[in-house]
């Protein structure tokens, strides 16, 4: 939406209607009567002064203003683009991975949370590769957890990040054996 991701979209449209209502509803107002001291209601702003208004339309404004710039500063980090790429291996080392099991590798899933895939996973022969936006200045283990991958009768297996040490380290890159093991039929 607009280039931008769908959740911070939303808040900014919410935000702007919440705006809109709350400034219609600040120039139509009507005076309230305070019933204890039977004068109209007024509230004082620091930068503006005292204000006779309709408390719910100013929260309406104030809040829509702070909420959209909390979206405008908790999503408006820079990613860059890292390349992750690894090689099936079986547990079981003594049994490798037969020619037709290789061929139906490609049907299987990667998955990881959050997604924040620049393109989805590939998968050929025995090696998987996708791109991932990661914050700038972080690293692609302070973000994601684990690497699964699913392939329905056949396999699974999933990567434990923080456990395992990279086969290859580059900026903006990693490579990772992730071991599968095959599914009891």
């Amino acid at each position: 939406m607009f280039g931008l991701p769908l959740s911070q979209g939303m808040v900014y449209i919410f935000s702007l209607i919440a705006l809109v209502l709350g400034f219609i509803a600040l120039v139509t107002q009507k005076a309230y009567i305070d019933s204890a001291s039977g004068q109209v209601t007024e509230i004082e702003v620091p930068a503006l002064g005292k204000l006779k208004t309709n408390i719910p339309a100013l929260v309406f404004v104030v809040g829509s203003i702070g909420l959209a710039t909390l979206a405008y500063f908790r999503d408006s980090r820079h990613f860059e683009p890292w390349t992750i790429e690894g090689t099936f291996q079986p547990i079981d080392e003594t049994s490798p991975l037969t020619g037709n099991e290789l061929d139906n590798l490609h049907k299987g899933i990667i998955g990881f949370q959050p997604s924040r895939l620049v393109e989805p996973p590939s998968i050929r022969d025995a090696t998987f590769r996708f791109q991932y936006e990661i914050p700038e200045g972080e690293e692609f283990e302070d973000e994601i957890d684990t690497i699964q991958y699913l392939n329905g009768p056949d396999f699974r297996g999933t990567i434990l990040i923080k456990e395992v040490a990279p086969v290859a380290k580059g900026r903006l890159y990693r490579k990772y054996n992730l071991y599968i093991e095959r599914r009891l039929r």
